[in-house]
């Protein structure tokens, strides 16, 4: 089965990292990622000059301690605000070289530019990817062009509820090969209806031993917060 890879190992988000001496989202994180037998999940932005980056925030706040957004600045100048490397998705991608599946988050506003050049990009690409987001414009932009990207849609409270019918049959016309649901914004007994979508379900994000314990059970795979680990 073309899911395989999905389901096979659980996935750490961001690499394995403590953003002490290994930072999030950095190639010494994904290769522990990697040495630990974790697929990788993490998010892309797109800068000023349209370069893809793996960088998890909309602005450079929490980790770089600068209010610049990343929309905003060039991708040479991050050079200048960051005390480490912050890689281009080309660059992790040429770094994991399918040691390990990944799945690439596009979650919020379509950005139909940043999409085209990620897509150029995953083209090029033999390793194993998934793309998930959040939006339907993205995931029908990708429905429409590369058919044979495995395409995932994040369902979370954020949007009207699923359990109304018009959400539900909405959700699940969306074409998507799975459903990465957001733990946090649901009970035990509406994590069960989720089996009603009869697609593979990947939770996310688990973020201490206790989540890892409960959630196992309702999902056919998840994603773990890659700073849970003791290094």
């Amino acid at each position: 089965m073309k899911l395989d890879f999905l389901l096979k190992q659980k996935f750490v988000n961001k690499g394995v990292y403590n953003n002490k001496n290994i930072i999030e989202n950095t190639l010494p994180a994904f290769d522990l990622a990697i040495k630990g037998n974790f697929g990788i999940c993490f998010r892309v932005r797109c800068t000023k000059d349209n370069k893809v980056i793996v960088y998890d925030d909309e602005n450079f706040a929490r980790l770089l301690k600068v209010k610049d957004s990343v929309e905003n600045v060039n991708y040479d100048d991050i050079a200048y605000l960051s005390s480490y490397h912050v890689p281009l998705l080309e660059e992790v991608l040429d770094f994991i070289n399918d040691k390990t599946p990944v799945i690439i988050n596009l979650a919020g506003v379509y950005d139909k530019k940043m999409t085209k050049e990620i897509i150029n990009i995953l083209d090029k690409y033999h390793g194993r990817f998934a793309i998930v987001s959040n939006n339907s414009k993205t995931i029908s932009y990708f429905n429409k062009v590369r058919e044979n990207y495995i395409l995932g849609e994040i369902v979370s409270k954020q949007k009207p509820s699923i359990y109304s019918l018009g959400n539900f049959i909405a959700h699940y016309m969306i074409k998507t090969d799975f459903k990465s649901v957001n733990i946090k914004h649901y009970n035990s007994s509406e994590l069960l209806n989720f089996k009603k979508l009869e697609v593979p379900l990947i939770g996310y994000l688990i973020t201490d031993q206790r989540q890892l314990n409960s959630y196992n059970d309702y999902f056919d795979n998840i994603v773990v917060d890659g700073n849970i680990f003791n290094i």
